[in-house]
Protein backbone atom coordinates (compact mmCIF):
# COMPACT_ATOMS: atom_id res chain seq x y z
CA UNK A 1 0.00 0.00 0.00
CA UNK A 2 2.80 2.41 0.90
CA UNK A 3 4.53 1.62 -2.38
CA UNK A 4 1.31 2.41 -4.25
CA UNK A 5 0.99 5.74 -2.44
CA UNK A 6 4.58 6.62 -3.31
CA UNK A 7 4.04 5.99 -7.00
CA UNK A 8 0.77 7.93 -6.87
CA UNK A 9 2.66 10.81 -5.22
CA UNK A 10 5.26 10.68 -8.01
CA UNK A 11 2.56 10.51 -10.67
CA UNK A 12 0.71 13.56 -9.36
CA UNK A 13 3.92 15.60 -9.38
CA UNK A 14 5.50 14.07 -12.49
CA UNK A 15 5.12 17.16 -14.68
CA UNK A 16 6.61 19.53 -12.10
CA UNK A 17 9.42 17.06 -11.39
CA UNK A 18 10.07 16.76 -15.12
CA UNK A 19 10.36 20.55 -15.47
CA UNK A 20 12.71 20.92 -12.50
CA UNK A 21 14.99 18.03 -13.31
CA UNK A 22 16.36 19.84 -16.38
CA UNK A 23 18.09 22.70 -14.53
CA UNK A 24 19.44 20.10 -12.10
CA UNK A 25 20.89 18.11 -15.02
CA UNK A 26 22.42 21.28 -16.50
CA UNK A 27 24.04 22.20 -13.18
CA UNK A 28 25.46 18.69 -12.72
CA UNK A 29 26.93 18.86 -16.22
CA UNK A 30 28.21 22.41 -15.69
CA UNK A 31 30.12 21.36 -12.58
CA UNK A 32 31.25 18.03 -14.13
CA UNK A 33 29.30 15.95 -11.61
CA UNK A 34 27.08 14.07 -14.05
CA UNK A 35 29.30 10.99 -13.79
CA UNK A 36 29.16 10.85 -9.99
CA UNK A 37 26.58 8.44 -8.54
CA UNK A 38 26.47 10.43 -5.30
CA UNK A 39 25.80 13.75 -7.04
CA UNK A 40 23.25 12.20 -9.41
CA UNK A 41 21.38 10.82 -6.36
CA UNK A 42 21.46 14.28 -4.74
CA UNK A 43 20.15 15.73 -8.02
CA UNK A 44 17.25 13.28 -8.06
CA UNK A 45 16.33 14.21 -4.48
CA UNK A 46 16.47 17.92 -5.32
CA UNK A 47 14.29 17.35 -8.39
CA UNK A 48 11.69 15.63 -6.22
CA UNK A 49 11.78 18.40 -3.61
CA UNK A 50 11.59 21.23 -6.14
CA UNK A 51 8.89 19.41 -8.09
CA UNK A 52 6.85 18.96 -4.89
CA UNK A 53 7.05 22.68 -4.03
CA UNK A 54 6.16 23.58 -7.61
CA UNK A 55 3.19 21.21 -7.49
CA UNK A 56 1.90 22.60 -4.17
CA UNK A 57 2.39 26.32 -4.80
CA UNK A 58 2.03 26.64 -8.58
CA UNK A 59 0.49 23.65 -10.33
CA UNK A 60 -2.32 22.84 -7.87
CA UNK A 61 -3.45 26.45 -7.31
CA UNK A 62 -3.44 26.99 -11.06
CA UNK A 63 -5.72 24.01 -11.59
CA UNK A 64 -8.06 24.96 -8.78
CA UNK A 65 -8.48 28.50 -10.05
CA UNK A 66 -10.41 27.16 -13.01
CA UNK A 67 -9.01 29.78 -15.33
CA UNK A 68 -10.12 32.77 -13.25
CA UNK A 69 -8.01 35.91 -12.95
CA UNK A 70 -5.66 34.88 -15.74
CA UNK A 71 -4.82 38.38 -16.90
CA UNK A 72 -2.48 39.37 -14.07
CA UNK A 73 -0.37 36.15 -14.11
CA UNK A 74 -0.08 36.32 -17.91
CA UNK A 75 1.03 39.95 -17.80
CA UNK A 76 3.54 39.13 -15.07
CA UNK A 77 5.01 36.35 -17.21
CA UNK A 78 5.19 38.64 -20.27
CA UNK A 79 6.97 41.35 -18.27
CA UNK A 80 9.45 38.85 -16.79
CA UNK A 81 10.20 37.41 -20.25
CA UNK A 82 10.73 40.90 -21.64
CA UNK A 83 13.16 41.75 -18.84
CA UNK A 84 15.12 38.54 -19.38
CA UNK A 85 15.20 39.19 -23.14
CA UNK A 86 16.48 42.74 -22.74
CA UNK A 87 19.14 41.82 -20.21
CA UNK A 88 20.29 38.86 -22.34
CA UNK A 89 20.42 41.08 -25.41
CA UNK A 90 22.59 43.59 -23.57
CA UNK A 91 24.95 40.84 -22.39
CA UNK A 92 25.30 39.41 -25.90
CA UNK A 93 25.79 42.82 -27.54
CA UNK A 94 28.46 43.97 -25.13
CA UNK A 95 30.11 40.54 -24.67
CA UNK A 96 29.01 40.10 -21.08
CA UNK A 97 30.19 41.96 -18.01
CA UNK A 98 33.99 41.58 -18.03
CA UNK A 99 34.34 43.52 -14.77
CA UNK A 100 32.48 40.81 -12.85
CA UNK A 101 35.34 38.30 -12.98
CA UNK A 102 39.08 38.23 -12.45
CA UNK A 103 41.15 39.18 -15.51
CA UNK A 104 42.87 35.79 -15.40
CA UNK A 105 39.50 34.09 -15.81
CA UNK A 106 38.89 36.16 -18.94
CA UNK A 107 42.33 35.26 -20.32
CA UNK A 108 41.68 31.57 -19.72
CA UNK A 109 38.27 31.74 -21.35
CA UNK A 110 39.65 33.69 -24.34
CA UNK A 111 41.77 30.68 -25.33
CA UNK A 112 38.58 29.39 -27.00
CA UNK A 113 39.15 32.03 -29.68
CA UNK A 114 42.90 31.54 -30.02
CA UNK A 115 42.71 29.63 -33.29
CA UNK A 116 44.34 30.16 -36.67
CA UNK A 117 42.52 32.73 -38.76
CA UNK A 118 44.67 33.96 -41.63
CA UNK A 119 46.03 31.44 -44.09
CA UNK A 120 47.56 33.06 -47.17
CA UNK A 121 45.63 32.39 -50.39
CA UNK A 122 43.13 30.27 -48.51
CA UNK A 123 40.67 29.24 -51.22
CA UNK A 124 38.33 26.40 -51.90
CA UNK A 125 39.54 23.63 -54.13
CA UNK A 126 38.66 23.29 -57.78
CA UNK A 127 35.75 21.01 -56.83
CA UNK A 128 33.34 23.49 -55.26
CA UNK A 129 31.16 20.70 -53.93
CA UNK A 130 34.10 19.27 -52.03
CA UNK A 131 35.22 22.56 -50.53
CA UNK A 132 38.48 21.23 -49.11
CA UNK A 133 40.68 24.10 -48.01
CA UNK A 134 43.83 24.65 -50.03
CA UNK A 135 45.93 27.16 -48.13
CA UNK A 136 49.50 28.34 -47.72
CA UNK A 137 51.21 29.19 -44.45
CA UNK A 138 54.37 31.27 -44.78
CA UNK A 139 56.46 31.81 -47.87
CA UNK A 140 56.60 30.36 -51.36
CA UNK A 141 59.26 27.73 -50.68
CA UNK A 142 56.97 24.83 -49.80
CA UNK A 143 58.58 22.57 -47.19
CA UNK A 144 55.67 20.30 -46.20
CA UNK A 145 52.06 19.46 -46.98
CA UNK A 146 49.61 19.03 -44.09
CA UNK A 147 46.48 16.99 -44.80
CA UNK A 148 43.68 15.70 -42.61
CA UNK A 149 40.63 17.01 -40.80
CA UNK A 150 40.14 19.89 -38.36
CA UNK A 151 42.86 18.49 -36.08
CA UNK A 152 45.29 19.06 -38.94
CA UNK A 153 44.12 22.63 -39.35
CA UNK A 154 44.48 23.22 -35.61
CA UNK A 155 48.20 22.33 -35.55
CA UNK A 156 49.23 23.50 -39.03
CA UNK A 157 50.97 26.62 -37.72
CA UNK A 158 53.11 24.44 -35.46
CA UNK A 159 54.31 22.54 -38.54
CA UNK A 160 55.18 25.83 -40.18
CA UNK A 161 56.98 27.09 -37.06
CA UNK A 162 59.05 23.92 -37.07
CA UNK A 163 60.59 24.78 -40.46
CA UNK A 164 62.69 27.54 -38.81
CA UNK A 165 63.08 29.25 -42.19
CA UNK A 166 61.88 32.73 -43.11
CA UNK A 167 60.88 31.84 -46.67
CA UNK A 168 59.45 28.38 -45.89
CA UNK A 169 55.82 27.65 -46.69
CA UNK A 170 53.43 24.85 -45.77
CA UNK A 171 50.45 23.72 -47.79
CA UNK A 172 47.37 22.97 -45.69
CA UNK A 173 44.83 20.79 -47.47
CA UNK A 174 42.17 19.93 -44.93
CA UNK A 175 38.57 18.82 -44.81
CA UNK A 176 36.84 19.11 -41.44
CA UNK A 177 34.97 16.00 -40.22
CA UNK A 178 36.38 13.86 -43.04
CA UNK A 179 38.80 10.97 -42.56
CA UNK A 180 41.54 10.61 -45.17
CA UNK A 181 40.50 7.18 -46.50
CA UNK A 182 39.70 6.12 -50.03
CA UNK A 183 36.09 5.04 -50.48
CA UNK A 184 34.80 6.37 -47.16
CA UNK A 185 31.30 7.72 -46.71
CA UNK A 186 30.53 10.05 -43.81
CA UNK A 187 27.09 10.60 -42.34
CA UNK A 188 27.85 14.22 -41.38
CA UNK A 189 29.36 15.35 -44.68
CA UNK A 190 28.14 13.77 -47.89
CA UNK A 191 31.28 14.61 -49.89
CA UNK A 192 33.99 12.97 -47.76
CA UNK A 193 34.43 10.25 -50.38
CA UNK A 194 35.86 12.91 -52.73
CA UNK A 195 38.45 14.25 -50.27
CA UNK A 196 41.20 11.60 -50.58
CA UNK A 197 41.00 11.47 -54.42
CA UNK A 198 41.17 15.29 -54.47
CA UNK A 199 44.38 15.25 -52.40
CA UNK A 200 45.97 12.51 -54.51
CA UNK A 201 45.17 14.49 -57.65
CA UNK A 202 46.76 17.68 -56.24
CA UNK A 203 49.86 15.76 -55.13
CA UNK A 204 50.60 14.80 -58.73
CA UNK A 205 51.71 18.36 -59.42
CA UNK A 206 53.95 18.68 -56.33
CA UNK A 207 57.63 17.69 -56.15
CA UNK A 208 58.22 14.25 -54.65
CA UNK A 209 60.71 15.57 -52.11
CA UNK A 210 58.03 17.51 -50.22
CA UNK A 211 56.93 15.43 -47.22
CA UNK A 212 53.29 14.96 -46.20
CA UNK A 213 52.01 15.13 -42.63
CA UNK A 214 48.73 13.30 -41.99
CA UNK A 215 46.78 14.41 -38.90
CA UNK A 216 43.22 13.22 -38.18
CA UNK A 217 40.96 12.57 -35.24
CA UNK A 218 40.81 8.96 -36.35
CA UNK A 219 39.19 7.49 -33.23
CA UNK A 220 36.18 9.72 -33.82
CA UNK A 221 35.47 7.93 -37.09
CA UNK A 222 35.73 4.51 -35.45
CA UNK A 223 34.05 4.98 -32.09
CA UNK A 224 32.15 8.25 -32.41
CA UNK A 225 32.66 11.43 -30.42
CA UNK A 226 33.41 11.41 -26.70
CA UNK A 227 32.56 15.02 -25.85
CA UNK A 228 31.07 15.07 -22.36
CA UNK A 229 31.09 11.27 -22.16
CA UNK A 230 31.98 9.65 -18.85
CA UNK A 231 33.90 6.43 -19.47
CA UNK A 232 34.25 4.84 -22.89
CA UNK A 233 30.82 4.23 -24.33
CA UNK A 234 30.58 2.69 -27.79
CA UNK A 235 28.69 4.78 -30.32
CA UNK A 236 27.53 4.28 -33.85
CA UNK A 237 30.47 4.88 -36.20
CA UNK A 238 29.90 8.13 -38.14
CA UNK A 239 31.49 6.71 -41.31
CA UNK A 240 31.14 3.55 -43.38
CA UNK A 241 32.32 1.93 -46.59
CA UNK A 242 30.11 -0.71 -48.20
CA UNK A 243 27.39 -0.54 -45.55
CA UNK A 244 26.76 1.34 -42.27
CA UNK A 245 27.16 -0.35 -38.89
CA UNK A 246 25.25 0.28 -35.67
CA UNK A 247 28.36 -0.19 -33.55
CA UNK A 248 32.10 -0.74 -34.18
CA UNK A 249 31.79 -4.44 -34.89
CA UNK A 250 34.80 -6.65 -35.73
CA UNK A 251 33.76 -6.54 -39.39
CA UNK A 252 33.71 -2.74 -39.41
CA UNK A 253 37.02 -2.50 -37.55
CA UNK A 254 38.71 -4.81 -40.05
CA UNK A 255 37.32 -2.87 -43.01
CA UNK A 256 38.35 0.46 -41.47
CA UNK A 257 41.87 -0.80 -40.76
CA UNK A 258 42.37 -2.40 -44.19
CA UNK A 259 41.11 0.65 -46.10
CA UNK A 260 43.08 3.06 -43.91
CA UNK A 261 46.36 1.22 -44.32
CA UNK A 262 45.79 0.81 -48.06
CA UNK A 263 45.27 4.60 -48.40
CA UNK A 264 48.28 5.37 -46.20
CA UNK A 265 50.50 3.04 -48.20
CA UNK A 266 49.37 4.61 -51.46
CA UNK A 267 50.20 8.04 -50.04
CA UNK A 268 53.62 6.86 -48.87
CA UNK A 269 54.49 5.07 -52.10
CA UNK A 270 56.33 7.99 -53.69
CA UNK A 271 57.03 10.52 -50.93
CA UNK A 272 57.89 10.75 -47.25
CA UNK A 273 54.82 10.44 -45.03
CA UNK A 274 54.50 11.28 -41.33
CA UNK A 275 51.57 10.01 -39.28
CA UNK A 276 50.71 11.91 -36.09
CA UNK A 277 49.49 9.89 -33.13
CA UNK A 278 46.02 10.90 -31.81
CA UNK A 279 45.85 14.19 -29.93
CA UNK A 280 44.55 13.55 -26.37
CA UNK A 281 40.86 14.40 -26.09
CA UNK A 282 39.83 16.08 -22.84
CA UNK A 283 36.08 15.35 -23.28
CA UNK A 284 35.12 18.80 -21.90
CA UNK A 285 36.01 22.27 -23.16
CA UNK A 286 39.29 23.02 -21.40
CA UNK A 287 39.00 26.86 -21.38
CA UNK A 288 35.43 26.72 -20.09
CA UNK A 289 36.16 24.24 -17.31
CA UNK A 290 39.36 26.02 -16.27
CA UNK A 291 37.57 29.39 -16.18
CA UNK A 292 34.77 27.95 -14.04
CA UNK A 293 37.24 26.31 -11.68
CA UNK A 294 39.14 29.58 -11.37
CA UNK A 295 35.97 31.51 -10.53
CA UNK A 296 34.88 28.92 -7.95
CA UNK A 297 38.32 28.42 -6.43
CA UNK A 298 38.44 24.75 -7.40
CA UNK A 299 41.94 23.27 -7.48
CA UNK A 300 43.11 20.62 -9.90
CA UNK A 301 43.94 20.42 -13.59
CA UNK A 302 41.75 19.32 -16.49
CA UNK A 303 43.17 15.98 -17.52
CA UNK A 304 42.55 12.42 -18.63
CA UNK A 305 44.48 9.39 -17.43
CA UNK A 306 46.90 7.54 -19.68
CA UNK A 307 44.61 4.52 -19.33
CA UNK A 308 41.78 6.61 -20.80
CA UNK A 309 44.00 7.76 -23.65
CA UNK A 310 45.09 4.23 -24.50
CA UNK A 311 41.60 2.82 -24.18
CA UNK A 312 40.23 5.45 -26.54
CA UNK A 313 43.00 5.24 -29.15
CA UNK A 314 44.57 1.77 -28.94
CA UNK A 315 42.92 0.64 -32.17
CA UNK A 316 44.39 3.61 -34.06
CA UNK A 317 47.79 3.21 -32.39
CA UNK A 318 47.94 -0.40 -33.56
CA UNK A 319 46.75 0.61 -37.04
CA UNK A 320 49.52 3.19 -37.32
CA UNK A 321 52.12 0.70 -36.12
CA UNK A 322 51.01 -1.76 -38.80
CA UNK A 323 51.16 0.99 -41.43
CA UNK A 324 54.70 1.78 -40.34
CA UNK A 325 55.72 -1.87 -40.65
CA UNK A 326 54.11 -2.27 -44.07
CA UNK A 327 54.76 1.11 -45.71
CA UNK A 328 57.75 2.61 -43.91
CA UNK A 329 55.88 5.70 -42.72
CA UNK A 330 57.29 7.75 -39.86
CA UNK A 331 55.24 8.27 -36.69
CA UNK A 332 55.19 11.49 -34.69
CA UNK A 333 53.92 11.13 -31.12
CA UNK A 334 52.47 14.17 -29.28
CA UNK A 335 52.01 12.23 -26.03
CA UNK A 336 55.49 13.02 -24.57
CA UNK A 337 54.75 16.73 -25.06
CA UNK A 338 51.20 16.72 -23.66
CA UNK A 339 51.30 13.96 -21.06
CA UNK A 340 53.38 12.40 -18.32
CA UNK A 341 53.42 8.74 -17.27
CA UNK A 342 50.03 9.01 -15.56
CA UNK A 343 47.95 11.67 -17.29
CA UNK A 344 47.47 13.98 -20.26
CA UNK A 345 46.80 17.60 -19.32
CA UNK A 346 44.72 20.38 -20.79
CA UNK A 347 46.97 23.23 -19.73
CA UNK A 348 50.57 24.40 -19.47
CA UNK A 349 51.42 26.56 -16.46
CA UNK A 350 47.79 27.51 -15.98
CA UNK A 351 47.05 28.42 -19.60
CA UNK A 352 44.77 26.15 -21.68
CA UNK A 353 46.44 24.17 -24.43
CA UNK A 354 43.09 23.58 -26.14
CA UNK A 355 40.49 25.84 -27.73
CA UNK A 356 37.78 23.31 -26.88
CA UNK A 357 37.84 19.68 -25.74
CA UNK A 358 40.03 18.17 -28.47
CA UNK A 359 41.49 20.91 -30.73
CA UNK A 360 44.80 22.46 -29.68
CA UNK A 361 44.81 26.24 -29.63
CA UNK A 362 47.44 28.41 -31.29
CA UNK A 363 49.22 28.49 -27.94
CA UNK A 364 48.85 24.76 -27.38
CA UNK A 365 50.00 23.59 -30.79
CA UNK A 366 53.36 25.33 -30.35
CA UNK A 367 54.18 22.75 -27.68
CA UNK A 368 54.48 20.31 -30.59
CA UNK A 369 57.00 22.36 -32.60
CA UNK A 370 59.95 20.21 -31.37
CA UNK A 371 58.06 17.11 -32.50
CA UNK A 372 57.45 18.50 -35.98
CA UNK A 373 61.05 19.69 -36.24
CA UNK A 374 62.01 16.07 -36.91
CA UNK A 375 60.43 16.39 -40.34
CA UNK A 376 62.84 19.06 -41.43
CA UNK A 377 65.95 17.74 -39.70
CA UNK A 378 65.74 14.33 -41.39
CA UNK A 379 64.37 15.51 -44.74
Amino acid sequence: MNRFLFFQWIGDRSYSIYLWHWPVVVLLTYFQKSGSIEWVFIGIVFSLILGNFSYIFIESPSRKSGGKNKFLPVMLIVVMCAVVYLVAGYVVKFLGFPMRVDNQVIQISDEQRNTVKDFRNCIYGEDKKLGALSCVLGGDSISAIVIGDSHAGAVATAVHSATHQDDAGVYVWTRAACPFINGVTAKIRTDCDAYAPWVFDKLKTEPKNIPVVLITRSSLYVFGGNEGVIGNKLKKPPVFFDKPYDFPSPEFLKEFKDRSISTICELASDRKLYLVRPIPEMKFSVPQIMARHKMMGIEGRVSISMDEYKSRHQFILDLQDEAKARCGVEILDPVPYLCDEDSCYGDLNGRPLYSDDDHLSEFGNKVLVPMFSRIFITK
